[in-house]
């Protein structure tokens, strides 16, 4: 039986991936770019005899391994040889990683024969897995996705679900008058402190009665957009970005117009997002 021998890889480059600063990997979306890159410097003894085998392991969102042969016995070019080893993993074979999960990366060449030894097996790279948070709110099928009614929606025909051309959406058509505050609310308990996020809608005015609707976008910390009047009848974005502070923060849409008469102010709202930078 043979003896264990630990193996000197001093003189072995380190796997890279230019794509995660800090061994930290941020899964974009499949059509941002071309993916990752896994790069290698020129080892010792590097030559176009040589093949290269490249694993990735990693863990699915649903919890199941997830188990890549990214290249297997491939021969090293010329190219290779004097600028160093490089292949790419598309974005959508990476879409379905757990965040938070560790992805694995094992490399290891395969020498001429004459050289009489095994393959050599390079150090591991292990880098973390996150996936940008996203939380969209479209209202489809009237789901509400957990935003709420704030203070500022008095009554019931206040703000209404209403379908649009097809298009399903909220109208606030300030029924119940003093409709100044909170209009509508949402908790999200899944924010990372000190990352920054997008916080934004579509807004447009429903007439051009006075007053016209004045808006702003808030969190619990502080607020993200300034007060914005809404003098556009077409969907236009509100939007802004804040640094959470917690990972648990509730976010807010205000109305800044009391309207104390019986026309204007009257607005729609869709299409929320909240989404990591």
């Amino acid at each position: 039986m043979s003896q264990p021998v630990f193996v000197n890889l001093k003189c072995v480059p380190s796997l890279r991936v230019p794509q995660a600063p800090d061994n930290k990997l941020k899964v974009r979306p499949t059509d941002d770019g071309a993916g990752i890159t896994v790069a290698v410097e020129p080892w010792p003894f590097m030559a176009p005899s040589n093949t290269v085998t490249l694993h990735v392991c990693g863990v699915r969102q649903d919890g199941s391994p997830f188990m890549l042969r990214q290249v297997y016995a491939e021969p090293v070019t010329d190219t290779d040889v004097n600028e160093g080893w490089e292949r790419s993993i598309p974005w959508d074979v990476l879409n379905d990683l757990q965040h938070g999960s560790s992805l694995v990366f094992v490399f290891q060449v395969a020498f001429d024969d004459c050289c009489g030894c095994c393959p050599l097996l390079f150090p591991p790279l292990a880098i973390e897995v996150r996936i940008p948070f996203e939380d969209l709110t479209t209202f489809t099928d009237g789901n509400w996705n957990h935003w709420e009614k704030g203070d500022a929606i008095k009554d019931a025909r206040d703000l209404l679900l209403v379908n649009s051309n097809g298009n399903e959406c909220l109208e606030n058509i300030t029924y119940s008058r003093d409709s100044s505050g909170v209009v509508l609310i949402k908790t999200f308990d899944q924010l990372e402190a000190g990352l920054r996020y997008e916080f934004g809608l579509s807004v447009r005015r429903l007439n051009n009665y006075n007053p016209v609707p004045v808006l702003s976008l808030q969190t619990s910390s502080g607020p993200v957009t300034a007060q914005t009047t809404i003098t556009d009848l077409s969907w236009h974005p509100l939007k802004g970005e804040f640094m959470a502070d917690a990972s648990t923060m509730q976010l807010w849409i205000y109305s800044h117009e009391p309207d104390i008469g019986i026309r204007g102010n009257d607005y729609g709202l869709d299409d929320i997002l909240v989404r990591e930078l």
